[in-house]
């Protein structure tokens, strides 16, 4: 998760280009996607990509709504943390270090799930 992180620079100062929830008939294993739009280390000149992030089980949203956050600027980035076999994605951090689940709990836009993926697609300001 290092390198994630270290790669989107945290994720600073990304743009949210929307967040998803995903069921379908042929899996019956909840998911969230959120596509940014980051700052790639690996491209020239720190260029901007799309980075899709998928959490596979995913078990809880906290926030106003989907549809708010979405072209919402991550000033703070993202934290990721790893408890309870669970992942924590969070994009509206309490605090620059969070610790503990509680922590993550205070989040104003945060998801839960089991795993965590990711890919980048070339920059887009579409969803």
């Amino acid at each position: 998760m290092d390198y994630f992180l270290n790669r989107f620079y945290q994720c600073y100062d990304s743009i949210i280009r929307c967040i998803s929830l995903i069921t379908t008939e042929s899996s019956n294993i909840p998911k969230a996607q959120v596509i940014l739009s980051v700052r790639d280390g690996e491209e020239d000149g720190d260029g901007w990509v799309n980075l899709k992030i998928k959490i596979d089980g995913f078990t809880e949203f906290i926030g106003t709504s989907i549809d708010y956050y979405k072209n919402e600027v991550l000033s703070d980035g993202i934290k990721v943390g790893f408890f309870d076999d669970l992942v924590y994605l969070d994009f509206e951090p309490f605090t620059d270090e969070p610790e503990a689940i509680e922590d993550f709990k205070k989040s104003k836009c945060l998801l839960i799930g089991k795993d965590i993926f990711w890919g980048t697609t070339s920059y887009s300001e579409k969803c």
